[in-house]
Order: structure tokens, then C-alpha cells, then sequence
């Protein structure tokens, strides 16, 4: 057993046969491809979160100075409060105080 994986462990490594010029290019398109494309993705989707922050600041400054609206429009909400669903909305099965105790396992 021992020299078994002792010769394991000393044998060569195997490379993998080199690839030919057409299969080096077009790997090379492939990944140039890619990365053309995840910038374009990634510009796409920071445009559009910018657009509607931009949509927001302009829909706030709109609201009438001094009044609620604009006072609970400037609130921050915790995002994990806001998770349950509505207390009108009745799903069948579903208890919340037990959601509560799993939640707080984690």
C-alpha cells in the first residue's frame, strides 16, 4: 500500500496535448467575447440603479416641504422587518411566530 501511493505521488504528470492555432484563437475570441460582454452587463445594470436613484431624489424633491408624506418618504426602513407578509394577507399553514423562532436559529 505504501508504495503504491508512494509511486502516486513520484509519478510524471500528465500535460494535456497543446492546441492548435485555430483552437488558441478562437478560445481567445471567447474569452475577449465574455469579457466585452460582462462590462457591457455590469454597465447596463449600474445605468439602470442610477436612473431610478436619480428617479427617487427628483419624486422626493417634488413632495411638499414639511409634510408627511416627504417625512415618511425620507425614512430609512429596515429591509429585515419588512419580510412578513402583510397581516391581511391570510396563507394558509403559515405561523408567524414560528418563522420567528426558526429566524432567530440563525
Amino acid at each position: 500500500m505504501y508504495k503504491q501511493m508512494l509511486a502516486a505521488l513520484e509519478a510524471p504528470w500528465a500535460t494535456p496535448p497543446l492546441a492548435s492555432a485555430e483552437e488558441m484563437d478562437r478560445r481567445s475570441a471567447v474569452g475577449r467575447n465574455y469579457v466585452i460582454e460582462m462590462f457591457k452587463r455590469h454597465n447596463d445594470e449600474n445605468h439602470d440603479l442610477w436612473c431610478k436613484m436619480q428617479m427617487k431624489k427628483l419624486a422626493i424633491r417634488m413632495l411638499p416641504e414639511g409634510s408627511l408624506v416627504k417625512e415618511k418618504a425620507m425614512t430609512v426602513v429596515d429591509p429585515s422587518k419588512e419580510n412578513y407578509p402583510p397581516p391581511d394577507l391570510v396563507i394558509p399553514g403559515l405561523d408567524l411566530e414560528e418563522v420567528e423562532e426558526e429566524k432567530d436559529l440563525f
